[in-house]
């Protein structure tokens, strides 16, 4: 079993963490933001965690420069259910504090998740 990036290359996970991603949704797009995007007529903004991860390739360069990296787009031999498996591993509390924030009436994904620059994303 492995855990490739989406060009299909094998990928060892070091690091992961949910990081809060505010998505703004326009009629004509939607952008990623790692911290809150100044209000944009007709655009509607919503927080999220969402799933990032630090690796290395299999010849030992880091995956990104090292900067955190969206999992989305990983692939797995047996699907996502071992990159969960993985990124719980890495990150043991954060399916807890996910479990929280999504609860009717829970803070904003940032009160559970520290933020972080954009320049630390790849």
């Amino acid at each position: 079993m492995a855990i490739y990036t989406r060009f299909g290359t094998a990928v060892t996970l070091c690091d992961a963490r949910l990081i809060p991603v505010w998505i703004e949704k326009t009629p004509s797009e939607v952008r990623w933001h790692y911290s809150k995007p100044k209000a944009r007529k007709g655009a509607k903004v919503e927080e999220h965690p969402m799933w990032h991860y630090r690796g290395w390739y299999a010849d030992g360069k880091p995956v990104c420069d090292n900067k955190w990296v969206d999992a989305n787009g990983l692939k797995a031999d047996d699907g996502w259910k071992e990159i969960e498996a993985k990124l719980l591993e890495l990150c043991p509390d954060g399916q807890e504090k996910y479990e929280q924030w999504n609860k009717s009436g829970a803070p904003q994904a940032s009160h559970f998740f520290p933020p972080i620059d954009a320049k630390e994303a790849a």
